[in-house]
């Protein structure tokens, strides 16, 4: 077990929310992430052969035991969150009087996520990543208090625990803003684009993994998976070596698996690839900026909070939405601007009532696309106005990748999904 609280006593509580689930709801917000629904209880246990979560919050109870001994003041609360694919998530709301977890006793919301399948995910280094982010302080991600990447606790599981970030969706919170509060909303979505692009990160293409003292590259698997680097790998440190090192090992690992044929047409991909890079200029080196790639950084995956903002006449008062925290960190990579920049095109679509389709969802959005209106339109512009100035030279980045289908090719190396490729 790894408690990280010693390095982190000083940081602001702002909570964490897993990638699997949903934010906490606002006052105005009916939809709350806390399920009591026994039925669906049954059907998650069912269906993910998972231990009953009746039983399952003995066990911890237990971890909050062995983790924070002689600090709780009362038994704490555990309540069953909607989980996803891939994650059990747990919320757990605390009465402490640890100095490491808070100052005074007070109630603290934190989450516990557990993942499914024990032996596909490296949960110390998603740990670390986070841990190193936060760090960096460029972008609000989750803050890490304790985590395990053994089976010896009382869980018999990996685990992480973090603060619960506070907020709410930006996908559900669009539609309750006025036209300013938008204009507002886009203007903080640059300055949050410019600086988790700022983040230092290694000159290398792969994987974020994380040591104890800084961010590191690692390894795809064959299974578009990722491992952490052995000390005889050198991370591919160009676009062009990065396709020529993925597409020979999807032709090796279809050697092993005796497909000759999957075998050759990866082989025709890669060479096809090369001359594709070459052709378009990828292969040079203005094309080597780095930056964080965030594989989904949807507006679900961003958490905003509607704040009061003191304004003249001293005795009225206005309100605006702040970007709280960014979700999903579990898969992202290190990759050149040409792929990592996008625009989050649906801060200038119209809301939908309902649950919003993958299309409002979408980031990789065309700046020189007509918006639906007029304040749409100007939405996109105060964008792209604010982006620029923090960041010169974005809109020009993401137009060279939308005139070819670059992002594909590198979406199909990561994930060996041959098919990825029909562009």
């Amino acid at each position: 077990m790894k408690s990280v609280l010693s390095h982190h006593s000083h940081a602001k509580n702002t909570g964490i929310v897993d990638d699997d689930e949903t934010a906490p709801p606002s006052e105005s917000d009916s939809n709350s992430d806390v399920s009591d629904d026994t039925e669906a209880s049954e059907t998650s246990t069912i269906m993910y052969s998972q231990e009953s979560f009746e039983t399952y919050k003995d066990r911890v109870t237990l971890l909050l035991a062995s983790l924070l001994p002689q600090t709780i003041a009362s038994p704490p609360t555990i309540n069953r969150l909607q989980g996803g694919s891939y994650n059990r998530v747990v919320g757990i709301t605390l009465t402490s009087t640890c100095p490491e977890i808070q100052n005074k006793s007070q109630d603290e919301e934190l989450i516990l996520r557990v993942p499914r399948d024990v032996d596909d995910v490296n949960v110390a280094c998603r740990a670390r990543v986070l841990i190193q982010l936060r760090k960096a302080g460029t972008v609000p991600v989750p803050e890490v208090l304790f985590y395990d990447a053994t089976r010896n606790n009382a869980l018999d599981s990996p685990y992480i625990i973090m603060r619960r970030i506070e907020g709410e969706g930006l996908d559900s919170a669009l539609k309750k803003m006025n036209h300013q509060e938008r204009l507002g909303v886009a203007r903080e979505m640059a300055k949050l684009l410019a600086q988790m692009y700022s983040t230092p990160v290694p000159p290398d293409i792969g994987p974020l993994c994380a040591s104890d003292d800084s961010l590191e590259i690692g390894r795809f698997t064959r299974h578009g998976t990722f491992e952490y680097p052995t000390p005889d790998y050198s991370p591919p440190s160009t676009l062009l070596a990065f396709c020529q090192t993925r597409f020979t090992e999807h032709a090796n690992g279809a050697i092993d698996l005796t497909n000759t044929s999957l075998s050759q047409l990866y082989h025709r991909i890669r060479r096809a690839s090369k001359t594709f890079l070459r052709m378009h200029g990828y292969s040079s080196s203005k094309f080597r900026r780095y930056v964080i790639h965030h594989r989904d950084l949807v507006a679900r995956h961003v958490l905003v909070k509607r704040v009061s903002v003191h304004s003249t006449p001293p005795s009225t008062e206005t309100y605006e939405w702040k970007i709280t925290g960014i979700l999903d960190w579990d898969e992202c990579e290190v990759a050149p601007a040409l792929i990592s920049f996008s625009c989050p095109g649906w801060l200038w679509r119209q809301p939908y009532k309902g649950p919003s389709p993958d299309s409002f969802q979408g980031i990789d959005c065309d700046p020189d696309a007509a918006a639906l209106n007029e304040e749409y339109e100007e939405i996109k512009q105060v964008f792209l106005r604010e982006i620029e100035v923090l960041l010169p030279g974005f809109v020009d980045v993401v137009r060279k990748r939308k005139q070819t289908s670059v992002k594909k090719l590198f979406v199909a190396e990561m994930l060996l999904i041959a098919d990825k490729l029909n562009f």
